[in-house]
């Protein structure tokens, strides 16, 4: 890059209509670095000639966007490093500790933790900045996972549809599957179907037969099965004992069907 100065630095890839900006030396798979190419921004993998003609961002058009972000950014921080410390920022944020003050009153004195030994003032150097203390930065706040949240509440919703729709088709028929009577009382699927194969078994200890159909879930290939009425899986979960705390939850909202 010795041909290069702070904004020389866009040029047009070999292959491609878009012009990127050439910054750092080509490295290959191995690590070693070339010092004969050098690659975009953007992308590793588009490379130039270090030889070769390099202009301002304004002398070529289209740009990428990539590489025309990440090169403001890099200008940005630059122009941030060569700004001076201003009086309100403070020098612990920048790694340093922060320097005492003298006291206003006598220089040559300063405050300790309890107060001026020399005045007689109780004032903390850590609650009065103004009387011989230092500012200290606030504490930045963690941000907060915004990804997560929203991962947590779409998740909650398709919950929630997938049990009032389940629900719903329950008070239409009448009956249902075991599993769909699971997931419309709250569960997800493949708990549903591991619930439901233990309530089929005491189902058929109980004597409850259901009515027999067919099954149709999606693109799956049509498959036969056995519908349930809610009086007959209260049944069948009154002689169920589960172990985990939301299947015994389930159990309960299943036998709690009118009569």
């Amino acid at each position: 890059m010795s041909k290069h100065d702070d904004t020389t630095v866009w040029a047009f890839a070999n292959t491609g209509r878009y012009a990127h900006a050439f910054v750092a030396p080509w490295t290959d798979q191995d690590g070693n670095e070339s010092t004969q190419h050098l690659r975009a921004m953007c992308r590793k993998t588009i490379a130039r000639r270090a030889d070769s003609v390099f202009v301002t961002a304004e002398s070529v058009s289209p740009r990428c966007r990539s590489c025309e972000a990440k090169w403001n950014d890099h200008l940005a921080r630059v122009e941030r490093s060569m700004e001076p410390l201003q009086p309100c920022e403070s020098v612990a944020a920048f790694g340093a500790a922060p320097v005492e003050t003298p006291c206003c009153e006598h220089a040559s004195m300063y405050h300790g933790n309890s107060g001026c030994d020399e005045c007689g003032c109780s004032a903390s150097r850590a609650t009065m900045p103004a009387h011989g203390g230092t500012v200290s930065a606030p504490a930045a706040e963690p941000a907060a996972p915004v990804r997560r949240d929203r991962h947590t509440a779409r998740r909650v919703l398709a919950d929630r549809r997938r049990t009032n729709r389940a629900a719903a088709k329950l008070r239409r028929r009448g009956v249902a599957t075991v599993a769909g009577h699971c997931i419309a009382a709250g569960l997800r699927p493949g708990d549903a179907r591991s619930m439901a194969s233990s309530l089929r078994r005491n189902a058929v200890k109980v004597g409850c037969e259901g009515r027999a159909g067919t099954s149709h879930a999606g693109r799956r290939p049509a498959r036969p099965c056995t519908r349930y009425s809610p009086a007959e899986v209260a049944v069948a979960a009154s002689a169920y004992r589960p172990r985990r705390d939301d299947f015994r939850a389930v159990r309960a909202a299943l036998m709690a069907v009118p009569a």
